[in-house]
Order: structure tokens, then C-alpha cells, then sequence
């Protein structure tokens, strides 16, 4: 986690609890890096009936950017987690 912390590159996260799988994307240090943070919204929620926790989500469009990017620069997974995001309920108007 470190290391991917200081590479700029993503990780993942488990809660052990529950098995959920969170996928980590570092900040990027260039101009749109900095404008998605300034876009974040904060999120509380609580896992599973847990203590509510609370962090910093961006928007799904800058999502759709980071996966996009991190494809381009060589992600692999980063299309399939895209094209799995695509299934998501908000966007089945527009599946034809």
C-alpha cells in the first residue's frame, strides 16, 4: 500500500469483516488530479451495522477518467472494472 501510495498507482482495500473489496485510486499529481479532489463530495456510511465512517469520494464521471487513464497507461483491469461499471442501474437507459 505504501509503495502504491508513493507511485501514484491504485490498491486495494478489504474489509475483512465482510469480504467488501474497495478499489483505491492514489491522487494524481497533475492538474486534473488536483481538480478532482477539489470536486469530492464526503460520504458517511457504515459497513455492515459498523461505526459510521467517513471519506472522501470523487465524482463517477472522474471515475470513468481515472479507469480510462489507468487503461491507457497500461491497467488491463482497468477496461473490465469500466465495462462492469456500465451495468450499473443509472446507466441501463442507455444500453441498447
Amino acid at each position: 500500500m505504501r509503495d502504491a501510495i508513493r507511485r501514484g498507482m491504485c490498491f486495494n482495500a478489504i474489509h475483512l469483516k465482510s469480504g467488501l473489496k474497495f478499489n483505491l485510486f492514489v491522487a494524481s499529481r497533475h492538474a486534473l488530479g488536483r481538480e478532482q479532489l477539489e470536486r469530492r463530495q464526503e460520504v458517511v456510511t457504515a459497513l455492515l451495522g459498523g461505526d459510521p465512517i467517513r471519506f472522501p469520494v470523487i465524482s463517477a464521471e472522474d471515475i470513468v477518467l481515472v479507469k480510462l487513464f489507468w487503461y491507457r497507461d497500461g491497467g488491463e483491469r482497468g477496461c473490465r472494472g469500466f465495462v462492469e461499471a456500465t451495468d450499473r442501474t443509472e446507466f441501463r437507459e442507455w444500453r441498447s
